[in-house]
């Protein structure tokens, strides 16, 4: 792996290439995290893989090259959240319920259940979600990346978490009726 990385820091096509190949399946379940459907995640890590290369000569190779790269994938994520729904306005802590998670639920749902949940989320709420519970950013680390309020990150990850509630438990509902 670090010839292919040294042959993109030289710009080389055939190593970017088999950079791309490697690593293109673990980029896009990155962007899936924050995309509303596949279309979107192919052009969240078509971004991510310009900022690569654009910025793989930044890389410290004494750092794990996967947790660079896959901090590349979520702020190529972050910046098409911000370019494509900058007019999204945030939830501010007063107009968010609180509400408590039934973790049990989740055991009986696959991982691709789940995503597809996360996905149906508002733009706003999937990002905020993404980043808390998948990548464990701090409500702090998320407002500075999106240029909000902490609060707002808390009440955005609050409605977030109890719309992800109440479609399980109207899935789950549903599944015992069968």
């Amino acid at each position: 792996m670090q010839k292919t990385i040294e042959g993109c820091v030289a710009g080389k096509p055939l190593a970017q290439k088999q950079l791309f190949d490697h690593f293109a399946g673990f980029a896009k379940s990155i962007c899936l995290r924050y995309a509303a459907h596949d279309e979107e995640a192919e052009e969240m890590v078509s971004d991510g893989f310009i900022k690569v290369f654009g910025n793989i000569s930044r890389y410290n190779t004494g750092q794990v090259f996967e947790a660079w790269f896959r901090t590349v994938m979520v702020n190529a994520a972050i910046d098409y959240f911000r370019k494509h729904h900058a007019r999204i306005e945030l939830t501010d802590l007063d107009q968010a319920s609180r509400t408590q998670a039934d973790e049990e639920h989740l055991d009986l749902l696959t991982v691709d259940e789940i995503m597809e949940f996360v996905q149906k989320l508002s733009p706003v709420y999937r990002t905020v979600f993404s980043l808390a519970v998948v990548e464990g950013y701090s409500h702090t680390e998320i407002a500075g990346m999106l240029g909000v309020t902490e609060s707002a990150v808390r009440a955005n990850l609050s409605k977030a978490r109890a719309k992800l509630q109440e479609w399980i438990n109207e899935y789950l509902t549903r599944l015992s009726k069968i």
